[in-house]
Formats: structure tokens, C-alpha cells, sequence
């Protein structure tokens, strides 16, 4: 019964991934777009790259996709964001949990799991 559970989850875990991988990468490539762009780099005009990733960013901040003088309702957008974000949380602590089952040394998975809280937490205290 416990072999059927963990190929359970180890399943839910990879459709979650994969079904929400293409938002995910959307929403992970224009926050790093808009973190290291100036404001001043993303109001101006630029090639097709540039209007690109304005417009994609504007899925990631306004929840729709620019159209000249359309009024937009993006509550469902909103509603299949906070889905995906349930989903990766989900996702996340089975990843973990799964992590913890495959290792024999428990030490190296805590290990990870708190450098992972720590580096950043230093880099945005001492920078």
C-alpha cells in the first residue's frame, strides 16, 4: 500500500509540473525581466524582444494581454493564477516530502532545505 501512495504522489507531483510549467517559465522569465530591467529600460521603445517581454509582463502584473481600447476582465486569469500557485505549493511540499523518502541521509536533505532559506535571507540582510 505505501509503494502505491508514493507512485501516487510522485505522479501528482510531475502532472502539477508539467501542466503549469508554461505559466511558471512565463512568470519566472518576465520577474526576472522586470527585477534586473530599469524602469527606464522597460518604458522605452525597443526591438521586438524588448515589446515582447512588455507585453508578456503585463500578463504577469495586470493578469490580461494588452489590446488597444478593450476593457479587460481578468478575474479568470486571477482564479487559474491562484490555482497554479496552490498547485505549486502543493507541488513543492510533495517534492520535498519525496525528497525526504528517497534519502537515506535525512542530515542532507534538511541541510539543503535550510541553506535554501539561509542564503537568501543573508544576501537581503548584509546586501
Amino acid at each position: 500500500m505505501r509503494g502505491k501512495i508514493i507512485l501516487f504522489l510522485r505522479r501528482t507531483h510531475l502532472y502539477l509540473g508539467v501542466f503549469f510549467s508554461p505559466l511558471l517559465l512565463l512568470f519566472l522569465i518576465t520577474g526576472w525581466w522586470q527585477t534586473v530591467a530599469s524602469d527606464d529600460q522597460k518604458e522605452a521603445d525597443g526591438g521586438y524582444f524588448h515589446e515582447l517581454m512588455k507585453k508578456f509582463s503585463s500578463v504577469h502584473t495586470d493578469d490580461s494581454w494588452p489590446r488597444a481600447g478593450e476593457h479587460h476582465h481578468p478575474w479568470i486569469m486571477k482564479m487559474f493564477v491562484v490555482a497554479m500557485c496552490i498547485a505549486l505549493i502543493l507541488s513543492l511540499l510533495l517534492g520535498l516530502f519525496l525528497a525526504w523518502q528517497a534519502m537515506r541521509s535525512k542530515w542532507k536533505v534538511v541541510l539543503a532545505f535550510l541553506l535554501g532559506i539561509l542564503a537568501p535571507a543573508l544576501i537581503l540582510y548584509f546586501y
